[in-house]
């Protein structure tokens, strides 16, 4: 699966490649795109991003299960 990582004002910062399943804030964190103080428990809201779609989700609850774009919501 790609994951298309854009800043707040849509440059693309960068693009990965992951298995299907992994946890999105993991792929993020690797590419150091956000920085979610909790850990992964959806306690800080650091990990939020806006998806392709217009949602804004936490990314620790997501599993990448298709290409995505993530849009990059806070200065982290």
């Amino acid at each position: 699966m790609t994951i298309t990582c854009l800043g707040r004002t849509g440059m693309e910062m960068a693009e990965m490649q992951v298995p299907a399943g992994t946890i999105l804030m993991r792929a993020l964190e690797s590419v150091n795109f956000i920085n979610p103080a909790c850990g992964g428990f959806g306690s800080c809201g650091g990990c939020a991003v806006e998806l392709g779609d217009g949602r804004t989700v936490q990314s620790c609850f997501i599993e990448v299960e298709e290409d995505m774009v993530v849009r990059k919501i806070r200065y982290h």
